[in-house]
């Protein structure tokens, strides 16, 4: 994201692991200039399982280079391409609206990313609960030439460094179409910011599309640093086809709010569950969903896509 701080040298950043056997070798083609390398120009490392490369952002002062749209991807040296995993984020963040670098707060966020094969073409969206109910949205394409359409219209937005789109804030739910495929991120601003209340910090939650889903998931309500009122939160979207909803179960039992009909989709419904303790939870039925888990705290948040069927 637009990478402001209240503190200097806080990059943008992304780090690739080699994951097989042997040697692996890297292309990375940086959005915007890094530390040692410029914007635009490919160039390759050699890795061994388990090693790490990290790429940084330039800073200037408290603002730090956008490295959305960098492409890392494991090229064949003779044996293979090599399985890798690619991790992005920022050592300092602010998220805000219209506050640039004069914020005064900040904090970190990291996320792995999905590989091309977990991207789809129908996505549908539910802003957050508790004080963050308004959320930016980045929807990436595959290709420039892709037809976006948000609630049935086209876009209208502009892609940005020719690859994605930018959202918001918003508080409504999306349908998000695509004829080509997509991937979708979904931002909580800094508390107090956006219109959002006093509990919550900045994060980035990579949504699946819905013809990515599943049926059971083990996840956990992370507890969080900061003392005080401590707030954990899932969203569900689910068909509303078959027994899918009545065979729902959070945690063994019916959850405590009923599922809604999406606004953009009849043919789905979500809910967004409140006040789920600390530590593990199930939720499963006999239909596919998609779930995000997320929670907040005084200045501080964690979220993650509680589970995608990578195909």
């Amino acid at each position: 994201f637009q990478n402001f701080s209240n503190t200097p040298d806080a990059n943008c950043w992304a780090y690739v692991i080699a994951a097989d056997t042997g040697t692996t070798t890297v292309e990375i083609t940086p959005s915007a200039a890094t530390l040692t390398k410029p914007a635009g120009v490919p160039f390759t490392v050699t890795l061994t399982q388990g090693q790490v490369f990290n790429i940084m952002g330039q800073t200037t002062g408290n603002t730090g280079v956008d490295l959305t749209g960098t492409l890392i991807r494991s090229i064949n040296s003779g044996t293979g391409c090599k399985k890798i995993a690619v991790f992005s984020g920022s050592g300092r963040i602010n998220i805000a609206c219209g506050t640039g670098s004069t914020t005064t707060s900040s904090d970190n966020y990291m996320v792995q990313a999905f590989p091309k094969n977990a991207w789809g073409k129908r996505f549908l969206t539910a802003t957050a609960a508790g004080t963050q109910t308004n959320n930016f949205f980045r929807v990436c394409v595959s290709d420039p030439t892709a037809l976006v359409l948000v609630n049935g219209a086209p876009i209208g937005l502009p892609l940005q460094n020719n690859f994605y789109y930018q959202i918001g804030p918003t508080n409504q739910p999306m349908k998000i179409d695509a004829d080509k495929p997509i991937t979708v991120a979904q931002y909580f601003t800094s508390q107090n910011r956006c219109g959002n209340g006093n509990l919550g910090d900045p994060e980035v939650i990579y949504l699946s599309p819905v013809e990515q889903n599943i049926n059971r998931v083990l996840f956990n309500s992370n507890l969080l640093v900061a003392a005080g009122v401590q707030q954990h939160f899932a969203n569900v979207i689910i068909p509303n086809t078959g027994t899918a909803i009545s065979s729902f179960r959070l945690d063994g039992a019916i959850p405590p709010t009923p599922f809604i009909t999406h606004p953009q989709d009849p043919l789905f419904s979500h809910i967004k569950i409140s006040g789920l303790a600390q530590g593990q939870h199930t939720m499963q039925s006999d239909s596919g969903f998609n779930a995000i888990a997320y929670g907040f705290a005084n200045a501080e948040s964690y979220g993650y896509n509680a589970g995608t069927n990578v195909i």
